[in-house]
């Protein structure tokens, strides 16, 4: 295959997401058909539905699918303690709420698990009445693996789907991949809903199929999948934005810079194409900016800790949402490119530090004397130990170049000085 050969093509009736009924009951019960919620509940009950097309496939998983048994729904209390301390478990912890989720609306509603939407007698003896039985129970803990290890996300429609087939590609990142996905919007000769797999560079026979994951070692570990040896995606960074989600941010600002450029915005011409919120606005789409700052991680690859793209990002959501309060306070005043940039860079400093402490907490549990430690977990826990500590030396090198950077960056802009543009930091 030659780069950007289509090899695979997914029809929007071959993508299983919440649809029907089941989408109409997650919005009465306030709870997002995009959440883990909805693709675990849509998984567990298109399984259970025998008239349905995904029967066959989601059988097919249930006996190959070996590999989701070592992810960390699996693990024992003290991996799934580390990993708790070092991420938050964000993923686990949502996918966890789904479970117990989808057991409240199977009890509710024992009529989704029959084929037809049939009418079923309200007995105890009904798989889905509140003592729910425990093949329903170990099927609701596998669909929660199944979500959590090989969903997809659809950036058009906000929402976690699963492509039949996608599983048996090779979780690895940015510098390995070698096919990648693209969702269509719809055609001519595609539907609504469309996704296709698409050659990156020049695929040899029998060659192995490579997706970017865009998952950094423990992300991938604590989903079932292999580490990667130099995975240009390092730790995550946490804690950016206060407290906030950092997708929560990320799409807030987006919806600031769409409105900034788009064609019904007012007309000013000085404010609109000059002004500083308006050329933050384009920074932000050239860069990607909703993408690197839906979940913002640090490079793994030795010669760059601090990727350049992250911390411009930042100052661009910096001055977006520091112009949106302006427009509501027009007391208020708004800062200067060097302030900007220091604050950009103080939230880098902060949470990579953050980040730091949390990993040697972690490296401290999983090292102490009295950790029972069983021979099948030995191999794991090293695995883990030496995650651990790549990413706390990523992160300590990432703290210590950000103050660097601050002062030299900032001392520079302060005092009228400019880099040669490929240097440059900022773009704001």
């Amino acid at each position: 295959a030659r780069p950007t050969d289509v090899l695979l093509v997914w029809q929007e009736d071959h993508v299983l997401y919440p649809r029907g009924r089941l989408q109409g009951q997650l919005a009465r019960d306030k709870l997002a058909p995009s959440s883990s919620l909805g693709a675990l509940a849509a998984a567990l009950l298109e399984n259970r539905r025998t008239d349905s097309f995904w029967y066959s496939y989601l059988e097919f998983l249930h006996i190959i699918m070996v590999f989701l048994q070592k992810s960390a729904l699996y693990w024992p209390p003290l991996l799934v303690g580390a990993l708790n301390t070092t991420s938050s478990l964000q993923d686990l912890r949502k996918a966890s709420q789904a479970h117990r989720n989808a057991q409240d609306i199977l009890s509710r509603m024992p009529e989704l698990l029959v084929p037809n939407g049939a009418a079923v007698e309200d007995s105890s003896d009904s798989p889905a009445s509140a003592g729910a039985s425990q093949i329903l129970d170990a099927e609701m803990h596998w669909a929660v693996s199944v979500v959590l290890c090989l969903s997809m996300w659809d950036p058009e429609q906000s929402r976690w789907v699963l492509l039949p087939g996608s599983e048996l590609i090779s979780r690895g990142d940015e510098t390995s991949a070698n096919v990648g996905f693209r969702r269509i919007k719809g055609g001519e000769h595609t539907s609504k809903g469309t996704w296709e797999l698409v050659a990156l560079r020049k695929l040899h026979t029998g060659e192995e199929l490579i997706m970017d994951s865009k998952m950094s070692n423990l992300q991938l570990i604590s989903r079932g999948w292999s580490v990667l040896p130099n995975n240009s995606h390092g730790p995550e960074i946490p804690a950016l934005f206060h407290d906030q989600p950092p997708s929560s941010v990320a799409a807030q600002v987006t919806a600031l810079a769409d409105q900034e450029l788009s064609p019904e915005a007012p007309s000013n011409e000085n404010n609109r194409r000059r002004g500083p919120s308006s050329s933050a606005s384009r920074k932000w789409r050239q860069l990607g900016c909703e993408d690197q700052l839906r979940a913002p991680h640090l490079s793994g690859l030795a010669d760059e800790a601090l990727p350049k793209t992250l911390v411009r990002c930042i100052a661009c959501a910096i001055r977006l949402l520091e112009d949106s309060a302006l427009a509501e306070d027009m007391n208020q005043q708004r800062s200067s490119r060097a302030s900007v940039l220091q604050q950009a860079f103080a939230l880098v400093a902060n949470g990579c530090s953050l980040g730091k402490h949390r990993y040697h907490t972690a490296l401290v549990e999983l090292n102490a004397p009295e950790a029972v430690k069983s021979e099948s977990d030995i191999e794991l826990i090293d695995t883990l130990i030496g995650i651990f500590k790549d990413y706390s030396s990523i992160l300590e090198r990432c703290e210590s170049e950000t103050q660097q950077r601050a002062e030299s960056v900032v001392s520079r802009l302060k005092h009228g000085l400019r880099r040669p543009r490929a240097e440059r930091a900022d773009g704001t």
